[in-house]
């Protein structure tokens, strides 16, 4: 008898499908436990809910040979294994996955894109080949992605955003708190909302930045090659640096900019803003440089 209700348990807390089965398993899971996706190409769209528990649905492709879902104490693991050998042609699995909305995720895929909706727990999503699109409340994310882009939604609530993109544009809207974001080769497109901390780095690609600065806020931007914009809604009050080596400083508000030298084409501005109890620095190599307020 004992048996059997060890082999029944083992079945509830692990479930295995075969490559071209259709999928759909369900697991028991805590309200606030960590969910851990790997999946190699194809696309991943998770949304939470209310419910205990995490639920998968979808179809395992060509070369694929098995989908692993299985939970062990508050983590649960979907993991999309493939053939072994080499040669061997991987098509897409397209995985649906719903999840107790507080729940920590980490999903990291190849030549797959990440949809993330209804979460309110910490994000931390990685691609290759693959877009990333999520929404985030006020739990940190992270996010790195290589040949790929990233869209962020936030809800106006303060939390820590880091996202690291390799050949990728990024496009952040109404997020707030401490944003991190760096770009080798992509375009930046930052609306947030009340701005304590950023800092945007660009080794090929436009910046525009716009938001409210918080008391004390501080707001870093680098460029090698392309153009920084920044526009500030609401009062300004912050010590304020902005450097050119190859550039044009475009200031719509205070003293205008003046050549770092007669014989180089850089410029420089230096002025405080208001009672100058944030800080902002904006420098570029190569690109132009505007600061307005609206």
């Amino acid at each position: 008898m004992n048996k059997w209700i060890i082999l029944f348990a083992g079945l509830l807390l692990s479930s295995v499908a075969l490559a071209g089965e259709e999928i759909d398993r369900t697991l028991a899971a805590d309200a606030d436990g960590e969910v851990l996706v790997s999946n190699i190409a194809g696309t991943v769209v998770i949304r939470g809910w209310d419910r205990k528990e995490v639920r998968v649905t979808g179809e395992l492709g060509k070369g694929t040979r098995e989908l692993i879902f299985e939970r062990d104490g508050s983590n649960v693991e979907i993991r999309v294994e493939i053939e072994k050998g080499r040669n061997r042609r991987v098509h897409g699995t397209d995985l649906e996955i719903w999840l107790p909305r507080k729940s920590e995720i980490e999903v990291i895929t190849v030549s797959a894109d990440i949809e993330v909706g209804d979460v309110h727990g910490k994000q931390r999503l990685e691609s290759v080949s693959g877009t990333v699109d999520t929404q985030i409340w006020d739990s940190d994310l992270y996010v790195r992605s290589i040949s790929g882009d990233a869209n962020v939604t936030g809800h106006g609530h303060a939390g820590m955003v880091t996202i690291n993109l390799v050949s990728g544009d990024a496009d952040i809207e109404n997020v707030s708190g401490k944003i991190e974001v760096q770009s080798v080769s992509g375009d930046l497109d930052l609306e947030l909302g009340d701005i304590n901390e950023v800092r945007v780095r660009s080794t090929t690609g436009d910046m525009d930045v716009s938001g409210k600065l918080a008391k004390g806020a501080r707001v870093m931007i680098e460029s090698i090659n392309g153009d920084a914009i920044l526009m500030i809604h609401g009062q300004v009050s912050a010590e304020i640096e902005i450097e050119t080596f190859n550039g044009d400083i475009d200031n719509c508000f205070g003293p205008e900019a003046r050549r770092t030298s007669k014989y180089a084409p850089g410029r420089e501005l230096s002025f405080t803003a208001g009672d100058g109890n944030g800080e902002i620095r904006i420098k570029t190599l190569n690109g132009d440089v505007t600061l307005c307020k609206k």
